[in-house]
């Protein structure tokens, strides 16, 4: 048995001190899982109960049994589509989808322990009220919803959106942040590089949690975008001894995850698409692929935001414009796992700025990331994205005075950020520039 960490054992010792559901976030590559299984071990020793871990897609089932440290995969039935095979254990590991077949077929005294838990909410909801657990765990990297709705119970007032209307915990566990994880040497470092001239938040977008295809296709197209990626790989994602970083890239359709790819391939580079169509053996073997060096890159369509474990990933680039702070945590977080010095992440679409605040770019460089845990009404939404909208205005308002038309590609991060406001000050005042007047400017 491996050792826990101690955020590790701090989790897993409140949970079994505790009769409450509870809603447990560790970032990306933090052990989730091991935490889940250990809190199940030293529970299933103290009582009699039955226990379920779901999972959100049937891929996962594999992972989850190969991952398995003080279990064994014969431990567990499996609720998976046609394989599915209930004998009476006590374990057993399920596909949400397929679980809803089988509701009728489980035992009773039940202890639910939910993965990705952030992933369709009110599907959730209605299992736990068909199958009434004794005790349920949420397990999630990125505690928020772009859609407002709150995972802890709580109250709505009439005069209120319902917000708790599938709220499944009492309680919420953060275990570590990803600062705190990457000071420790549990993740690697993030170099962040991102666009500092696209104009993306003047663009009034029809999607919800992302620009659309049209909206996307045009920005790359009006900022010649296409032709940084194969340039900005060769600059980030190329190592000392000449060979290129594994790499995956995020689109939001397969028809541009295929137009990107034939980017690379004519650029003399190996990539492949991998979408949900792609058949389980296929995706298992391009990973194997990627991990080994026999293609660059893959180029996912909605595919890899989580479930994906290649730790060799250095290099992810994105294509998409996101909105949702979730979806853009759980991108970055497929290269963080350690047993690399950095992940280059490029953000070709300027998602960054729909994140940034006045304090930090790279909103988890704080320690305390304060995930909307409760929910969020679409006033306060307003308000915080109006917020975000001004911060990142005045800053690409001041980026202009330190970066020249060729400097399109820029690494943000804390450090360099405050390098970057000295060299601005020092400017302006070089320049007899009056800085009140530059920043009153973004708001006549």
């Amino acid at each position: 048995m491996k050792q826990l960490r101690d955020f590790q054992d701090k989790v897993v010792k409140n949970c079994i001190n505790s009769e409450k559901d509870i809603l447990i976030s560790a970032p990306t590559g933090c052990g989730k899982t091991y935490i889940a299984e250990m809190i199940m071990f030293e529970l299933s020793k103290m009582n009699d109960f039955n226990y379920i871990f779901i999972v959100p897609r049937i891929i996962l089932i594999q992972q989850f049994l190969d991952e398995l440290t003080v279990f064994k995969d014969s431990d567990f039935d499996i609720i998976q589509a046609e394989n599915t095979k209930l004998t009476g254990k006590r374990f057993i590991i399920a596909s949400k989808d397929s679980l809803d077949k089988y509701t009728n077929n489980l035992p009773e005294n039940i202890i639910m322990f939910i993965d990705e838990v952030h992933e369709g909410l009110k599907q959730s909801f209605e299992l736990v009220q068909k199958i009434k657990p004794v005790r349920v765990f949420g397990l999630t990297a990125t505690p928020e919803r772009s859609d407002g709705l709150s995972f802890i119970k709580g109250i709505d007032l009439d005069n209120e959106e319902k917000l708790h209307k599938y709220a499944l915990f009492d309680k919420y566990i953060d275990s570590i942040s990803i600062m705190e994880a990457q000071n420790l040497g549990y993740l690697c470092n993030l170099k962040y590089v991102s666009r500092n001239d696209l104009e993306t938040l003047d663009i009034k977008s029809k999607g919800v949690n992302e620009f659309t295809e049209e909206e996307i296709t045009d920005l790359f197209d009006k900022y010649n975008i296409w032709g940084d990626l194969v340039k900005t790989y060769k600059r980030y994602g190329k190592n000392r001894d000449g060979t290129f970083k594994p790499a995956i890239g995020f689109t939001n359709t397969v028809k541009m995850a295929e137009r990107v790819a034939d980017i690379f391939n004519n650029a003399g580079f190996i990539f492949k698409v991998i979408t949900g169509n792609t058949p389980i053996n296929e995706r298992f073997s391009l990973i194997e692929d990627l991990k080994t060096g026999k293609i660059n890159g893959l180029v996912n369509a909605d595919l890899l935001t989580y479930g994906f474990n290649c730790p060799e990933v250095s290099y992810i680039f994105s294509c998409r414009h996101i909105k949702s702070r979730s979806l853009w945590v759980q991108m970055i977080g497929r290269g963080l796992r350690p047993g690399k010095p950095d992940l280059f992440f490029i953000d070709h679409a300027d998602s960054i700025s729909e994140f940034s605040n006045a304090y930090y770019d790279i909103p988890f460089e704080a320690n305390n990331f304060n995930w909307n845990i409760n929910g969020m009404t679409s006033v306060y939404k307003k308000k915080i994205t109006n917020e975000r909208k001004e911060t990142a205005k005045i800053r690409r308002e001041l980026y202009k005075y330190v970066f020249n038309e060729e400097e399109k590609l820029v690494l943000i991060n804390q450090e360099n950020r405050n390098k970057l406001m000295l060299d601005i000050i020092k400017k302006l005042k070089n320049e007899n520039i009056n800085l009140r007047k530059v920043l009153a400017a973004q708001y006549e």
